[in-house]
């Protein structure tokens, strides 16, 4: 059995992002799933302590697709997504998401300019 890493995702706060699951056998191909998977989440401080709400998950009709939108609050987010893939078997998956401020913008903005030019060609 193949032990793969942990997913770690960033998000910056105040934002919405899109996660989509993919159920693969070992060998790539595709896993059936028999009933809509589940979502969970673990919210935790910058400093490891729980929180209350860090981010808030809407799932899609068939529970492939989560958009998580994060709140104000700085911290981590554990998402666990569970799907039977038999009778007597589930996939499941965790992956985590790094809440953080925005980095501030250092480079200069672009401008935007007008100018007026007489009769010439228009591309």
């Amino acid at each position: 059995m193949t032990t793969e890493p942990p997913e770690e995702f960033t998000q910056w706060l105040n934002t919405k992002k899109i996660y989509l699951v993919d159920f693969e056998h070992l060998d790539g191909s595709h896993l059936s799933v028999i009933s809509k998977p589940t979502w969970s989440m673990v919210h935790k401080h910058a400093d490891g302590s729980p929180a209350q709400a860090i981010g808030v998950l809407e799932t899609s009709p068939d529970g492939c697709t989560g958009r998580i939108t994060t709140e104000h609050l700085a911290g981590s987010i554990e998402v666990t997504v569970i799907a039977p893939v038999s009778p007597s078997a589930v996939a499941s998956r965790t992956f985590t998401i790094n809440v953080l401020a925005h980095p501030p913008v250092t480079a200069r903005s672009p401008t935007f300019r007008i100018s007026q030019h007489r009769n010439g060609p228009i591309h």
